[in-house]
C-alpha cells in the first residue's frame, strides 16, 4: 500500500518488480507490520548487503527491530513530503545543512545519525528530520535540546522528530520537562541538601529534570544560601517557561512481527 501511494503503480506491477528484487538478492523480506490501527499488516523489505551496494550505500542496512521502525517512520515523511529532494550520502547532508550557516547539531559526524537522520530540501528549505525508535536514543540524541536545536528558529530550517506515538510525549518533555503548572517539581520547596539528594537519586525517566535541578543549586549557590529555609523562588527561577518545541510526527505502528517469524506463505 505505502508503495503504491508513492509510485502510482497497480499492485500487481508492485509485486511483479518486488519479486525481481528479491529473486536477485537485492532485497528480502524483513518484517510485516500494521501502519493503522484497523489496516492489514503489510510486509517491509529491506535491502541485502548486496542491495545495499548496488544502490551506492557503502555499509550494511540495519535489519534489526530498530532499524525497522526507523525505515518505516522515515518512509511515512517521505511519502507526505514528496516534493524537493533527499540527499542520499550522510557527508552531503551535513556539508548541505551547515551551508546555510548554522552548526550540525551533534558532536561527530558519524555514527548512528547515519541510520536515523533523514534530510529533505525543498522550496529554499533545509528540513531535518530525525527517527528515533526508543526511549534511549532519545535521551541521547536530544541532550540540551533546547540550545542544540535552535537552528529550526532560523530562516530556511525546519525540524521534525519523527517517532511512534506511544514516545511522542517523552521527546515533548525532552524540549520542555515543565510542561504545565501542575508538574510536581514546580511545588517542591527543598533545601539545599534535599535538591542534591534529589539530583543523586533521580530515576530515569526523570533524568530531563536534570539541568533544572542543576540550575536550583546554582542558584542557591550564588545567592549564598546553602543553609536557608526552602526556596520556591529559586525553583520557579530554574525551570523557565516552555520555549521551542519541535515538530513531532507521530506515526501508530501495530505489532511490528520480524522476519523470523513470517511465515512462509506470508
Amino acid at each position: 500500500m505505502q508503495l503504491g501511494r508513492l509510485t502510482a503503480l497497480s499492485a500487481s506491477r508492485i509485486h511483479e518488480l518486488l519479486g525481481k528484487l528479491e529473486s536477485g538478492g537485492l532485497i528480502a523480506p524483513a518484517g510485516r507490520v500494521r501502519l493503522s490501527v484497523h489496516g492489514r499488516p503489510q510486509i517491509v523489505w529491506c535491502l541485502t548487503a548486496l542491495g545495499a551496494r548496488r544502490g551506492g550505500l557503502y555499509f550494511s542496512p540495519t535489519r534489526g527491530r530498530d532499524g525497522l521502525i526507523k525505515g518505516l517512520l522515515k518512509t511515512q515523511f517521505a511519502l507526505t513530503h514528496r516534493d524537493g529532494y533527499y540527499p542520499l550520502f550522510f557527508a552531503d547532508q551535513v556539508t548541505l545543512f551547515e551551508g546555510r550557516g548554522a552548526r550540525w547539531p551533534w558532536p561527530g559526524k558519524e555514527g548512528p545519525l547515519r541510520v536515523g537522520v533523514l534530510m529533505h530540501i525543498a522550496d529554499d528549505t533545509v528540513h531535518l528530520a530525525l527517527a528515533l525508535s526508543n526511549a534511549r536514543e532519545i535521551e541521547q540524541l536530544l541532550e540540551n535540546a533546547a540550545r542544540r536545536f535552535r537552528f529550526a528558529e532560523q530562516p530556511g530550517y525546519q525540524f521534525t522528530v519523527l517517532v511512534t506515538e506511544e514516545l511522542a510525549d517523552f521527546v515533548q518533555a525532552c524540549f520542555n520537562p515543565i510542561q504545565d503548572w501542575n508538574d510536581p517539581y514546580y511545588h517542591q520547596k527543598k533545601t539545599y541538601r534535599e535538591w542534591r539528594a534529589c539530583l543523586r537519586g533521580l530515576a530515569p525517566a526523570e533524568q530531563r529534570y536534570r539541568p533544572h535541578i542543576e540550575r536550583v543549586l546554582k542558584w542557591i549557590e550564588k545567592d549564598g544560601a546553602q543553609d536557608s529555609a526552602k526556596r520556591y523562588d529559586l525553583v520557579i527561577r530554574a525551570f523557565p517557561a516552555p520555549g521551542f518545541q519541535p515538530e513531532v510526527m507521530k506515526v501508530w505502528m501495530g505489532h511490528l512481527q520480524v522476519a523470523g517469524e513470517i511465515s512462509s506463505d506470508g
